[in-house]
């Protein structure tokens, strides 16, 4: 950047101070290898005491390089009696607090800015190359230079895996486009008898949802039957007791029944259904038949990936048949969701068994369940 640039941007904050609209254009202008990028102006700061401050100049190169420059005129209050005892005091206050920061402060009378600018320009020079020369200011470079390398080497190893998984991708869908457009296409006998066995598919299918609620018909049945017969039970008394097994005497005198004790066998819960939970999930398989449902599937998983290339950020886990196969069920967490995931994630799915517990959905012919909470997806 040169000083035309520094001044459009900064000009504004020298438009107070001609000596400091000087120093610009008479001093830092000859000092040597001088890039206007690092200079700033009125730079705010915090003294000792918590109080904001201002330094006229600053130049920063890097974290070694700290100039701080004051730009001082003799009488700054227009008194004519010049600095009173509370400006000095305040002039080195500042001036401490700047020390204990880091900066290295050099201060410039107006008179010189305007007398002698030639001779401050080679005075802040010559400052300049003594705080560039310190060893503890190349190595604070060097150390920088080898982050933004080894920042550089891992997008670019991030990028060439990326790439490679998306080339593999696209080899797969090439071959089988190739493969697809190789296939002959069925006779009209061949196509009479795919449209008997796709009838028939569906007629297992529909036998299979008939058996599913016959078989929950079936214990609902028996649920209500043994709730019936152990109140049946409750209401009877035990054979060969009386109606007065022990008589217990009132105060008035009276005969009272005592409270008999009935001894009842505890009742045996029903089972699960299937799907109901991860208990007694589904095999994934069978989760085509259940869109729509929430339901438990469980199975092998072949394959979980971060697809933080597409919009939402989501990863995809593979349970079933791997990818591109059509026979597999894909479980989506979203980036949103995705933070709760990360203890689970960070065990290693690939190759275990795990099961998930959500609604059934399609997504272009696969069947889809979208995790939201960590107790949706569990480890068999």
């Amino acid at each position: 950047m040169d000083v035309t640039a520094w001044l459009a941007r900064n000009g504004h904050l020298l438009k107070d101070s001609r000596f400091e609209q000087r120093f610009v254009q008479d001093v830092l202008t000859r000092v040597p290898d001088l890039d206007f990028s690092a200079v700033g102006a009125q730079y705010q700061f915090t003294d000792d005491r918590g109080r904001p401050r201002r330094c006229d100049f600053v130049i920063r190169e890097g974290t070694g390089v700290r100039i701080a420059i004051e730009v001082d005129g003799y009488d700054k209050r227009g008194t004519g009696t010049g600095m009173s005892r509370g400006d000095f005091l305040d002039w080195q206050r500042r001036q401490a607090s700047l020390v204990a920061q880091g900066w290295r402060v050099i201060r410039f009378a107006n008179v010189d800015v305007r007398d002698q600018s030639a001779r401050c320009a080679e005075l802040l020079g010559l400052l300049l190359r003594d705080e560039r020369s310190k060893e503890s200011h190349s190595r604070n470079l060097e150390q920088r230079i080898r982050e933004l390398e080894a920042a550089r080497e891992r997008k670019v190893a991030e990028e060439r895996a990326r790439y490679g998984q998306e080339r593999t991708e696209l080899e797969q869908l090439r071959c089988e486009l190739a493969l697809a457009r190789q296939a002959a296409g069925l006779s009209g006998e061949e196509s009479q008898r795919l449209a008997q066995l796709e009838q028939a598919q569906q007629q297992v299918k529909v036998l299979e949802r008939d058996g599913d609620v016959m078989r929950t018909t079936i214990w609902a049945f028996t649920v209500l039957l043994v709730v019936v017969l152990v109140l049946v039970f409750l209401d009877r008394k035990p054979p060969g007791e009386t109606q007065l097994a022990s008589v217990a005497v009132s105060p008035a005198g009276r005969e009272a029944p005592a409270p008999m004790r009935v001894a009842v066998d505890p009742v045996r819960p029903a089972p699960q259904l299937a799907g109901s939970s991860c208990a007694e999930p589904l095999p994934w398989s069978a989760a085509r038949e259940r869109v729509g449902d929430v339901v438990a599937i469980a199975g092998p998983v072949t394959r979980v990936a971060m697809r933080d290339d597409v919009r939402g950020r989501p990863v995809f886990i593979t349970m079933g048949q791997a990818f591109p196969s059509r026979q597999r069920v894909d479980l989506v967490i979203w980036q949103d969701d995705r933070a709760r995931f990360l203890p689970l994630l960070e065990q290693g799915l690939e190759g275990r068994d795990v099961c998930a517990f959500a609604e059934v959905r399609e997504r272009e012919g696969i069947p889809q369940l979208v995790l939201r909470n960590p107790g949706e997806l569990q480890l068999r």
